[in-house]
């Protein structure tokens, strides 16, 4: 493999670790958030899982209310995640879906 090609693999390589890690950072904020928003214990677990595709934030939810409670503060989450993550791209949307098939086990 040609010394380019090796580093541009590992470039890709850090930035899709990077956008896991991220991701997973995202999924724990936003179940802290919801948890401190709504303090229900029916509203845990919520946010299973996360995409960055396209400058979108994913939030797939199991709970169709706290996918409303999303979409109704939007701009509250976002100031907040930007707060808890500064590494967090400044140029995302933020879409949710409610997925019953997600499973409420960790």
């Amino acid at each position: 493999m040609f010394p380019i090609q090796s580093l541009l693999t590992k470039i890709q390589n850090r930035s899709f670790l990077h956008r896991g890690l991220l991701a997973a950072k995202v999924v724990e904020k936003t179940n802290q958030w919801i948890k401190e928003q709504i303090g229900h214990p029916q509203t845990e677990p919520q946010a299973r899982a996360i995409s960055f595709a396209k400058g979108v934030l994913l939030v797939e939810c199991v709970n169709g209310g706290v996918v409303q409670y999303l979409h109704d503060h939007e701009f509250r989450l976002f100031e907040w995640l930007k707060k808890e993550i500064p590494t967090l791209p400044m140029s995302l949307r933020l879409q949710t879906r409610i997925c019953p098939y997600l499973s409420y086990a960790p």
